[in-house]
């Protein structure tokens, strides 16, 4: 059984007129249906920032040479939108191992001592986003195939049939607080109340989406790990944490 898919993009602009009085054929003028369809995508890229959908996760694999630590973005994905990375030798695929994200200067200073690696059959343990393209290190004495799991980016919403990468209704309320925000006057008096109804919606959604592990380019730690969960959290004791390492 597929998933229920998400609103078009002509039902979402359907939604926000009738919500404001202006629903109905002939009703809205074209002026005021282009306006939302602009707050629409507006709104789309909010609401795509706001959780780890679900419906918006994707996996793309990277055959890397040995020797090789550099390759491409995923299509589709922007920095922060990688929820993790995986590793595959060419020649086992029963040797499979999960990339820890964040390269520090330590790690680059053991990487250099190619006299102490020389010994061993090592393989690339971190990522880290640099230059435009996503670094990995230690480089591979062998090929290698990477696993990336990502999130799409927005949806451009551009023709009628579009659906967003994310929840349909969520976009609705906020374009909603847009338009009226955007109208001002008498729409305005119905913000407060829309607001507080698009926080609670967006957070029962947010239960229903499956944990992301999602490192952010410029944090050291973005994973959920109830040791380790953001900057401001300080690391615990393995003793304390809730499963041991």
């Amino acid at each position: 059984m597929a998933l229920q898919p998400q609103a078009t993009l002509e039902e979402m602009t359907a939604d926000v007129l009738s919500a404001v009085g202006e629903g109905g054929d002939g009703v809205a003028s074209a002026a005021t249906e282009a306006m939302v369809q602009s707050l629409i995508r507006r709104a789309n890229k909010q609401v795509q920032d706001d959780s780890g959908w679900t419906i918006s996760r994707f996996t793309v694999t990277v055959n890397l040479p040995a020797n090789e630590t550099t390759f491409d973005w995923p299509d589709d994905s922007e920095p922060g939108q990688i929820n993790f990375i995986k590793a595959q030798r060419a020649d086992n695929a029963q040797y499979i191992w999960d990339l820890v994200a964040g390269i520090t200067t330590m790690d680059r200073s053991q990487w250099l001592n190619t006299a102490a690696l020389n010994a061993y059959s090592y393989a690339p343990s971190k990522y880290d986003f640099l230059n435009g393209v996503i670094e990995v290190g230690p480089p591979c004495v062998e090929d290698i195939t990477l696993t990336i799991e990502a999130q799409t980016g927005p949806a451009l919403l551009i023709m009628p049939g579009d659906r967003p990468n994310c929840d349909a209704l969520a976009i609705v309320m906020q374009a909603e607080i847009l338009f009226r925000n955007a109208r001002g006057g008498d729409f305005r008096a119905a913000i407060p109340k829309l607001e507080s109804d698009y926080q609670k919606w967006v957070i029962i959604q947010k239960a229903k989406q499956g944990t992301k592990q999602a490192f952010v380019p410029g944090r050291r730690w973005n994973l959920e790990d109830p040791a380790r969960r953001w900057d401001d959290r300080p690391q615990r004791h393995w003793m304390w944490r809730d499963v041991r390492p």
